[in-house]
């Protein structure tokens, strides 16, 4: 029996066969729309299934997301506690979502009633590529033969090095999430200047610079990389909103930069594409978080 169960949600970006073979649990979202009934994001989707999200979007869809309920965590992982395990649980950043709270209020209930067995929410400050670079050293840690608490903890440490820099094609989506202003995003649109944004110390979303077209803003990747980088570390993620192309762009600059780079390109989940919208491109690390400014 391993030492402690991770779960994670479905706005993470995990390959379903990584999930399978390490036994990483993913909690399900739901995903809105006003033109079709909802639809449940399990994590396991096919690459397929991700980009029919994105041709809908691509032709105008508006998406939205619900939040995991407090008892929605509490039924998912009572089973587990009552087996007598302990889980860790790499939530979406709180500073994009109150999801943190829910799973928080549910651990408290839960931890009471199936003592000794505990949940350890670990609030990762990420989203997307992010939380599965945690998940895949969660899964190192849990090898060394870590308890929960002890992973949990240097999980937490681990959170503040994941550094993310990303470029948003699709202005609309900003200016519909509040993120910028709706001039700005026409502007925007019509001279293709494109916002660079990071997920800061907070784990919020912040916009850093802007750069005219596609190649120009993938330099600005490879640059922030470079001076921000774990050289210690090189695993990363190159998560996009259906835009294979500008993914392969960023690949190839930031392989001139970092030649035996781990880059796994991944689909990005609608959690996420929902609030972004299609053509978002991206590099995730580990690094100097508090460089990306």
């Amino acid at each position: 029996m391993q030492p402690f169960v991770i779960y994670t949600d479905a706005s993470a970006d995990l390959n379903p066969a990584f999930l399978r073979a390490e036994d990483i649990r993913v909690l399900p979202m739901t995903c809105l729309s006003r033109e079709e009934e909802p639809r449940t994001l399990t994590g396991y989707e096919s690459d397929e299934e991700l980009r029919d999200f994105y041709r809908m979007m691509w032709e105008g869809a508006m998406f939205s997301t619900s939040q995991i309920t407090p008892g929605e965590y509490e039924e998912a992982f009572a089973p587990v506690l009552e087996a007598g395990q302990d889980i860790v649980y790499l939530a979406l950043s709180s500073g994009l979502t109150s999801t943190v709270e829910s799973a928080n209020m549910a651990a408290e209930n839960l931890n009471r009633k199936y003592a000794p067995a505990r949940v350890h929410v670990v609030d990762t400050l990420s989203a997307t590529g992010g939380i599965d670079l945690l998940a895949e050293k969660a899964v190192t840690i849990r090898g060394w033969g870590l308890n929960a608490a002890e992973a949990a903890t240097a999980i937490r440490e681990l959170a503040k090095k994941v550094c993310h820099v990303f470029v948003v094609s699709d202005l609309m989506h900003l200016s519909r999430g509040g993120r910028i202003s709706s001039a700005t995003a026409v502007v925007g649109t019509v001279l293709h200047v494109l916002p660079i944004l990071i997920i800061d110390a907070e784990g919020k979303l912040q916009v850093i610079d802007r750069k005219r077209g596609e190649k120009s803003a993938v330099r600005e990747l490879r640059l922030l990389l470079e001076s921000t980088w774990d050289k210690q570390d090189r695993n990363m993620y190159s998560v996009h909103g259906d835009c294979l192309a500008e993914a392969e762009m960023v690949e190839r600059e930031i392989r001139s930069a970092v030649k035996d780079a781990r880059i796994e390109k991944r689909i990005i989940s609608p959690v996420i594409g929902a609030h972004t919208g299609p053509g978002l491109f991206s590099i995730v690390y580990f690094g100097d978080r508090n460089k990306l400014k």
